[in-house]
């Protein structure tokens, strides 16, 4: 009975995270090589740069202004660390059975934030010299609002749908594709108020996608060696 118990955890948790793994593995392997692509070449950028920033800037209106300024501060420090908080004391006071997420989440993005503001201080690539439409300080390559939210909302995001399924929650499913969306729109806002070039943030999702894909491997990994996490 014990075997047989042993083997039911093994074809229900451990192989499928182990194919799980592999995958996340090569996407992560994959994106680490366009971030290495992007960091290499992006002095010679500027062509794609000009065309890609101008393209996006086209649309420029008051009210599509006002749009790209919620989002892009829904990308900041203020709001991206008063969700990980909540997160971590609603799973703590409320729902343990996601404590792990939570603290996941948070590690999230704490890590992402650390390497973006190490990575800026290697390349120390200045910001674009047309005035932008909000202030931004610092270094610009990797772009942080575009990697830190694309890792933190991307992460968000699969938390969500995963217990959206498991509770079959239409609105909670709602939420994780919002939260897919701010993953992505993040970086197009920094694009189209002017912070940042394109090259800044197509690199800042490649980083921010090789850690998301690693705190999902991580999680991965916690409910293997845990079966009674999946329950």
């Amino acid at each position: 009975m014990r075997k047989s118990r042993l083997a039911a955890i093994t074809d229900r948790v451990v192989i499928p995270a182990s194919k799980r793994l592999l995958a996340s593995l090569l996407v992560s392997l994959l994106l680490l090589g366009v971030f290495a692509l992007f960091a290499w070449r992006y002095p010679h950028l500027a062509n794609f740069d000009r065309s890609l920033a101008a393209y996006v800037q086209s649309f420029r209106s008051d009210q599509l202004t006002a749009c790209m300024k919620v989002i892009t501060y829904l990308g900041s420090a203020t709001v991206t660390i008063a969700i990980a908080v909540i997160s971590l004391l609603y799973s703590r006071c409320l729902n343990r059975e996601l404590l792990t997420e939570a603290r996941v989440l948070a590690i999230c993005l704490s890590g992402s934030w650390i390497t973006n503001e190490a990575l800026k201080a290697f390349f120390q690539r200045t910001r674009p010299d047309a005035a932008a439409l909000v202030f931004a300080k610092g270094y610009s390559f990797p772009s942080g609002h575009a990697m830190i939210s694309f890792a933190f909302y991307g992460l968000l995001g699969f938390l969500l749908w995963q217990y959206g399924q498991r509770r079959h929650n239409l609105a909670i499913k709602f939420g994780a594709v919002l939260a897919w969306f701010l993953a992505i729109a993040v970086g197009i806002s920094r694009i189209y108020l002017g912070v940042h070039f394109p090259s800044d943030v197509v690199a800042g999702y490649a980083a921010g996608g090789a850690w998301l894909l690693g705190c999902i491997m991580a999680l991965f990994i916690i409910h293997a060696q845990n079966p009674a996490l999946n329950d």
